[in-house]
């Protein structure tokens, strides 16, 4: 039986026709004795037979043949997979990389019907689908990348951050890592980047706004966590325009693969497509966030804290994922958010953009040269990442909470003032008429006009909020009004008689 198997097969691979291999058939039939029906079968057999995979009867089978493919690129190696899909994408371990790489869809789908070539399972678009979805069904570990270790993949090793030593050191990249990249370059403690940090300090010339900047791009790059600061995962870069926002955002792309970077307004976050493009990037980045633009925060505070929510893919069912990515957007007005309880206040690092450049200072060529700069930028984002490990937060740079209030209450001069302004003094006291002159000159500081804190209104309002915020008590001596347990930061400037607020 064995021959006529090998006859047939031979006939039907060289593409004889239904009559030729109807003869054929009849004269097995003399030389062997096998009968029709399983003369019949041997040759149904044979037109599904793919070698070296055997008899591909089925999409199901197609499937299984195909995985001896796919393992033998990378077969398993203990509890860790050679080749996973997660998060919508293929991943298969390249042993002589040291890390899992990215195998588009396409990509696998294409080498199938290479392999399967003349089996109908591969034939048609669907019939390729089909088997695609059952490889899915063998290889797809949702959530496979996401305890992969903190640390940069470097082109010798892999870089990440010991608690116990408190540095950063280097180790051989091993599966483990579950790293999905390796940047091509090697981690450099005197590689150098004179033009980046040139043009860093020409737009922030504050040196603790460059700090914080370079602490949030350590944890980008080498992906860690500070421990009491672990929720802040969103910066947001605001100042006028031709400030360097958007070219540092450029930057920021430039230390990751393309398939690790996703551009995601938060805006569209509560919408489950929008928030499936979130899963499994480091980086989401959004260049142009609309001004006094009002950010829904529920989701906000979901999507920064990693928590899990749910999203659907194009054509996919609805499931739950985790995002992980850091979030960097520019904006050249802040926008809005509406958070009484000051989550977000954990989970945002306002830094301000506040040096335009003139026209005669932008060249367009600087990101180009930046290219052999590259060595230089990943090693001050590893001083950035170390610094911050070692301290464990970070430390908000000048500028921030004055940003969040004004996220919070936008124009309201008020509520600004009783927070920027005031502190708690529990052994002072201030009168009404210089808390009237601060807030009115404070008016006129915002840009606004004094007539804003004209009238009863505004003075109550502020006498609420020392209240709440300060617990201050009103009092009053020879009909002169007083709070005590309150004090302004400033020195109080000349009362203006015109404020209209007398006896309030």
């Amino acid at each position: 039986m064995n021959d006529a198997k090998e006859v047939l097969l031979q006939a039907v691979e060289v593409g004889v026709g239904a009559g030729e291999l109807a003869h054929i058939q009849v004269l097995l039939g003399q030389a062997t004795g096998l009968e029709k029906p399983v003369l019949t079968g041997l040759t149904r057999d044979a037109r599904n037979t793919i070698r070296p995979f055997g008899v591909i009867s089925s999409y199901e089978a197609a499937a299984k043949a195909y995985s001896s493919v796919l393992d033998g690129y990378a077969s398993p190696e203990g509890d860790l997979a050679g080749v996973v899909f997660a998060q919508e994408n293929w991943n298969i371990f390249d042993q002589s990389e040291g890390y899992y790489v990215h195998v588009s869809k396409g990509e696998i789908t294409k080498d199938l019907v290479e392999k399967l070539r003349g089996s109908w399972t591969v034939k048609t678009e669907r019939d390729q689908r089909e088997v695609v979805r059952r490889l899915v069904d063998r290889y797809e570990i949702p959530r496979f990348f996401d305890d992969a270790a903190e640390g940069l993949p470097t082109q010798e090793c892999f870089v990440r951050f010991d608690a116990s030593a408190r540095a950063l050191i280097a180790e051989p990249l091993a599966r483990s890592h579950k790293a999905r990249f390796r940047v091509d370059v090697a981690l450099s403690r005197t590689a150098a980047a004179p033009r980046f940090l040139a043009g860093l300090e020409r737009v922030l010339p504050d040196p603790r706004k460059r700090q914080a900047l370079q602490e949030f791009v350590g944890c980008l790059a080498l992906r860690v966590t500070p421990w009491q600061d672990c929720d802040r995962r969103m910066a947001i870069l605001w100042g006028p325009g031709g400030s360097g926002k958007s070219t540092f955002i450029e930057v920021a792309r430039s230390l990751l693969p393309p398939e690790l970077v996703a551009s995601v307004p938060p805006k569209t976050w509560g919408d489950e497509f929008s928030r499936a493009r979130l899963e499994g990037v480091w980086l989401n980045y959004c260049t142009e966030l609309a001004g006094n633009q009002l950010i829904a925060t529920d989701i906000l505070k979901q999507v920064l804290s990693g928590e899990t929510v749910t999203a659907r893919h194009r054509y996919g069912q609805e499931r739950e994922i985790r995002p992980i990515a850091l979030h960097v957007v520019a904006t050249n007005e802040l926008p809005r958010i509406s958070d009484s309880s000051g989550a977000l206040d954990r989970r945002l690092l306002v830094i301000h953009f506040d040096q335009a450049l003139s026209q005669a200072e932008m060249d367009g060529r600087f990101l180009k040269s930046l290219r052999e700069e590259r060595p230089g930028i990943i090693a001050w984002a590893a001083e950035g990442a170390e610094r911050l490990m070692s301290r464990g937060h970070f430390e908000l740079p000048p500028g921030h909470a004055e940003a969040m209030l004004r996220m919070k209450f936008g124009d309201d001069i008020v509520s600004l003032f009783a927070h920027t302004q005031l502190e708690r003094a529990p052994d002072h006291r201030v009168t009404s008429a210089d808390l009237r002159a601060a807030l009115a000159n404070y008016a006129v500081e915002q840009g606004h006009d004094r007539a804003v804190a004209a009238g009863s209104g505004p003075m109550r309002r502020l006498s609420s909020l020392m209240e709440v915020n300060y617990g201050a008590k009103r009092s009053a001596s020879n009909n002169a009004p007083f709070y005590t347990g309150v004090a302004l930061k400033r020195p109080p400037a000349p009362q203006d008689a015109e404020t209209g607020l007398e006896g309030l």
